[in-house]
């Protein structure tokens, strides 16, 4: 078996150490152990969403409207683009771990494209927030993890993933490397550099 190595940033790592101590496993048993138990189990909204249905407090449909109205809530009280990206100094935006630079908008603002780089290794995200139009996202180098709606996916390139209209949503550059094209139709004043 090839040795993998996980690399903590130090808040974790001091976590782990305390239970280190706690357990008396070594940080590699507690970090399997942990790691293993999570992503062996079904996320806990998903158990009790099947529980609700499974168990006639409410049908599917019921489910699904209110999972519907908790997401039109959640939409709204979003930040806009706009709100959290701060006035460009050198032609880039930076936003989180990004450097995002607009390199062409249409005439009549019905689309543009951006071009955003990973600018440090801390994986920091451009936070969550919402477009009143679609976007679509292509990874060319790296990884990108997104979120979208709250359910998140790692995209590595070659790979895209579309951001319907008023979804909230949350990128992260997952590796030193990433570089993603960015299709915004229409054009968000937010991304003009």
């Amino acid at each position: 078996m090839s040795e993998k190595h996980l690399v903590l940033e130090n808040d974790v790592h001091r976590k782990l150490c305390h239970k280190k101590e706690d357990t008396g496993l070594t940080l590699r048993d507690l970090g399997n152990t942990l790691l293993r138990t999570l992503l062996s189990q079904e996320p806990f909204h998903e158990a009790v969403f099947s529980k609700l249905v499974r168990n006639g407090y409410m049908s599917r449909e019921q489910l699904d409207a209110v999972l519907g109205e908790s997401l039109k809530e959640l939409r709204t009280k979003a930040p806009s683009a706009a709100d959290l990206t701060p006035r460009p100094s050198d032609g880039a935006i930076a936003v989180g771990s990004w450097s995002i630079r607009e390199v062409y908008r249409a005439p009549d603002d019905s689309c543009q494209i951006l071009v955003s780089r990973a600018r440090d290794a801390r994986k920091r995200p451009f936070p969550p927030h919402t477009h009143l139009g679609e976007e679509m996202f292509v990874v060319v180098e790296g990884s990108l993890v997104v979120s979208v709606d709250h359910r998140s996916a790692v995209i590595s390139a070659p790979g895209y993933v579309h951001v319907p209209r008023n979804a909230v949503h949350s990128t992260t550059p997952a590796t030193a490397d990433t570089l993603v094209i960015g299709i915004v139709c229409p054009a968000e004043s937010a991304y003009e550099t």
